[in-house]
C-alpha cells in the first residue's frame, strides 16, 4: 500500500512540475499588448521563463510565437513589426486585406500594372519602371515600415538617402510619384486611412539640345564623308550609308530613340496622297507612352526606300557569297574523296529580308547590341562634325534628332497645329513647350511674330529686273 502511495505522489509531483513549466512559458497577462498600426493578431508580451520580450501572431487556428531576443521594449516592437511583415510576405494564403505590409501592397500594385501591360491597356514600360524602382531603392528602404508608420519624416529620410547617393532630382521625383501611387493603392484597399504629406523636390527642366539647320546640314555632310572613307568600325560592324539614313530618317519621323531599334518593316507603310507627296505611317511596336501611329514628313519616304534598297542589295550579295562558298566546299570534299564533315550542310542558309526584318541593322538579332552600335556610329559622326557639345557645354545624343525634328516643324511649318504635332509625337503641348521648344526664340523666325512672308523667287526677279 505504501508503495502505491509513493507512486501516486510521484505522479502528482510530475504533473505539478509540468504545470509549473507550462505556466512559466505563458504570457504574463498584464504585459500582453498590441502594436499601433497593426491588427490585434500581433502582440508582444513577457513570460516568467525569459528576460526577453516575445512576439506572437495568430492566423485562424495557427499561432506563431518567437523570442525577440530584446529586453528593450522599443527594439522588441521593431523586431515584432519585421517578424510580422516576413510572415505576411512568406504566407500568401493570408488575405491582403488583413495585411499592413508595404511590400505586399507594392507588389499588388505591380501585379495590377502587369495585367494592364499584358492586356495592352498600357505599355510594358508602365510595369517595368515600377519593378525596377521597387527592387533598387523603394522596397529595401520601406519594407521595415508598416503602412500606417510612413509619414513625412520617413519620406524625407528616403529622399535624403537618395540625395546622399547622388541621385538626380528628376529620378528622386519619379520615385516619390511611385511611392504616392503605392500608398494610394493602399487607401483603395482600405489598408490606409489617408495619404501622408510628401516632401517637395525642386526639379529644373533640362531640355536636350538640338541642331540648327546649318548644324544639321553639317551633320549629314560629315556622315556621308565618314561612310565614303569606310574606315570607321565598332567591333566587327563597319559603318555604312545606313548610319547616314538613320539621321535623316529620325529627323523626318519624330521617333524617340527607344522606338527605332525594335521597328520592323511591317510597322512602316507608305501612304500615297492625291495631289500631294506621299508620307510614311509608322507604328512602333513599343512606346514610352501611347501606341498611336506617327505621320512622317514626305522626305522620309525617299530615305526609307533608299535604306531598304541598300539592305536588300547587301543581303543578296551575302546570299550569293554564301552559296558560292558552300558550293566550292562541297566540290572540294568530292574531289578529295573525303567524307563531309557536316559544316556545309549544317550552316544556316541566309534568306532575303521580308516584312519581319528590322528597319535598321536587320542582320543583327540582338537589338540592345544594334542600339549600342548605332550609338557608337552617331557619336563618331558628332565628334567629326565638332557637334558633340553645344557652345553652352550641353552634350548632344541621338535624342537631339527628335528635338531637331520638332523644332524644324515649328520654325519651318506653316500653320502648324501644336495639339496635332504633340499627338503625332506621342507627347503633350505642355511637354513640347517645357522640353522641345525651350531653345527656340523669336529671332529664329521673326516672320511668325510680325507676319513677314518670304518673297518668292519670281517677285525677287521682277524687282531685280
Amino acid at each position: 500500500m505504501a508503495k502505491k502511495s509513493n507512486t501516486g505522489s510521484d505522479r502528482s509531483r510530475e504533473h505539478a512540475d509540468s504545470a509549473s513549466t507550462s505556466s512559466r512559458a505563458n504570457p504574463i497577462p498584464e504585459t500582453l499588448q498590441t502594436i499601433r498600426g497593426y491588427p490585434d493578431r500581433l502582440k508582444i508580451f513577457r513570460i516568467p521563463a525569459s528576460s526577453y520580450w516575445w512576439v506572437r501572431a495568430t492566423f485562424g487556428e495557427r499561432r506563431i510565437k518567437r523570442s525577440t531576443k530584446e529586453g528593450d521594449k522599443s527594439r522588441a516592437i521593431a523586431y515584432a513589426k519585421q517578424f510580422y511583415e516576413e510572415l505576411l510576405r512568406n504566407n500568401h494564403s493570408v488575405p491582403l486585406k488583413t495585411s499592413r505590409s508595404f511590400s505586399r501592397v507594392a507588389h499588388s500594385l505591380q501585379e495590377e500594372r502587369r495585367q494592364k501591360a499584358v492586356s495592352g491597356e498600357r505599355s510594358r514600360r508602365f510595369e517595368v519602371d515600377l519593378r525596377r524602382q521597387l527592387e533598387c531603392r523603394i522596397e529595401p528602404f520601406f519594407k521595415q515600415y508598416a503602412l500606417a508608420d510612413i509619414n513625412y519624416q520617413i519620406l524625407s529620410r528616403f529622399v535624403a538617402e537618395m540625395r546622399k547617393d547622388g541621385v538626380a532630382p528628376n529620378t528622386i521625383k519619379s520615385h516619390l510619384v511611385s511611392l504616392r501611387q503605392i500608398l494610394k493603392h493602399a487607401i483603395k484597399l482600405e489598408l490606409l486611412d489617408k495619404m501622408p504629406i510628401f516632401p517637395t523636390v525642386s526639379v529644373r527642366d533640362n531640355p536636350r539640345p538640338w541642331f540648327s539647320e546649318d548644324e544639321y546640314n553639317r551633320l549629314k555632310d560629315v556622315s556621308k564623308a565618314i561612310v565614303n572613307e569606310g574606315k570607321f568600325a565598332w567591333k566587327s560592324e563597319q559603318i555604312s550609308i545606313e548610319a547616314h539614313h538613320f539621321i535623316t530618317f529620325m529627323v523626318n519621323t519624330f521617333l524617340r530613340p527607344s522606338d527605332w531599334y525594335g521597328l520592323k518593316r511591317k510597322h512602316v507603310a507608305v501612304q500615297k496622297r492625291d495631289g500631294d507627296e506621299s508620307i510614311l505611317i509608322v507604328r512602333p511596336p513599343t512606346s514610352k507612352t501611347v501606341k498611336t501611329p506617327i505621320v512622317s514628313m514626305p522626305a522620309a519616304v525617299g530615305v526609307y526606300d533608299d535604306l531598304v534598297k541598300f539592305q536588300d542589295e547587301k543581303r543578296r550579295r551575302a546570299i550569293d557569297e554564301q552559296s558560292a562558298r558552300l558550293k566550292n566546299q562541297r566540290e572540294d570534299e568530292r574531289g578529295s574523296n573525303k567524307k563531309s564533315n557536316g559544316k556545309a550542310s549544317d550552316e544556316v542558309l541566309l534568306q532575303p529580308y521580308d516584312d519581319d526584318a528590322y528597319v535598321f541593322f536587320p542582320h543583327i538579332e540582338s537589338r540592345p547590341y544594334a542600339q549600342r552600335i548605332m550609338g557608337e556610329f552617331f557619336d563618331e559622326i558628332l565628334r567629326r562634325s565638332n557637334l558633340k557639345e553645344t557652345l553652352e557645354g550641353e552634350s548632344r545624343t541621338i535624342y537631339s534628332l527628335r528635338h531637331t525634328a520638332i523644332a524644324f516643324r515649328l520654325l519651318k511649318g506653316e500653320n502648324v497645329d501644336l495639339l496635332f504635332l504633340a499627338r503625332n509625337c506621342r507627347t503633350s503641348v505642355t511637354m513640347l513647350d517645357r522640353f522641345y521648344c525651350r531653345h527656340l526664340n523669336a529671332l529664329m523666325a521673326p516672320e511668325k511674330i510680325v507676319g513677314i512672308k518670304q518673297k518668292s523667287k519670281t517677285t525677287k526677279a521682277k524687282r531685280n529686273g
